[in-house]
């Protein structure tokens, strides 16, 4: 009994993995759609272009999540010096993840500099 149990867990984790690889990469493909199909025209195989959409996501999940963090320490009651070091370090953070999403690219092939 506790086998069958075991195998329907797994079952539910590995939808949900495979929920959100297909989550992830919708996100990436609407990102590389507003770029202007960056991404998909310049890779090289199918997998590569899957991939690089899949990495498109995740970095967008990670800026989502990183610029709602530092927001919501902001507040209109905080001095001045605070909010100007707040909107660094959302500046900071951003600059941080397109650096990071660019030398993936890179190494992937799909920027050529």
């Amino acid at each position: 009994m506790n086998s069958n149990n075991d195998a329907i867990k797994s079952k539910s984790n590995l939808r949900k993995i495979s929920f959100a690889v297909i989550v992830l990469v919708v996100a990436g493909f609407l990102l590389d759609l507003f770029n202007g199909f960056y991404v998909l025209s310049r890779s090289k195989s199918i997998y590569t272009a899957l991939f690089s959409l899949l990495i498109l996501g995740i970095f967008y999940l990670i800026g989502e999540a990183g610029s709602e963090w530092i927001c919501g320490k902001d507040s209109v009651e905080h001095p001045l010096y605070k909010r100007v070091f707040l909107l660094l370090a959302l500046l900071l953070f951003a600059g941080l993840v397109m650096t990071a999403l660019w030398f993936v690219l890179k190494y992937l092939g799909l920027i050529r500099i």
